[in-house]
């Protein structure tokens, strides 16, 4: 039974950590996609839900906390807090930091 336990768990934290990923990466690309029509980083997380880049539940992580991000126009980064809940710590889910030029 025990076995059971820890199996789910572990696959219930393994489901969290793909959703989280995913949606990191759905705002990643909702900025890219904003950067090259608006040509200016959005000032909030919430632009990209007014223009309907992003849907608003696209912007907590599967923990309940909420995605940051820094950006310039031609790099950003988004980034969960995992786990933990505390941002800048090693179970931090993070965007590639790719560096974009010619926009």
């Amino acid at each position: 039974m025990l076995g059971y336990l820890v199996t789910t768990a572990n696959c219930r934290e393994a489901a969290r950590k793909k959703i989280s990923r995913q949606r990191v990466k759905e705002v990643d690309d909702a900025i890219s996609t904003y950067l090259g029509r608006e040509k200016r980083c959005p000032a909030t997380l919430d632009e990209l839900v007014a223009g309907n880049y992003v849907p608003s539940h696209s912007l907590e992580d599967s923990w309940g906390t909420r995605l940051t991000y820094s950006c310039s126009t031609d790099d950003w980064q988004v980034r969960s807090a995992g786990r933990d809940h505390i941002f800048d710590t090693i179970d931090d889910i993070t965007s590639d930091p790719i560096v974009r030029e010619n926009r």
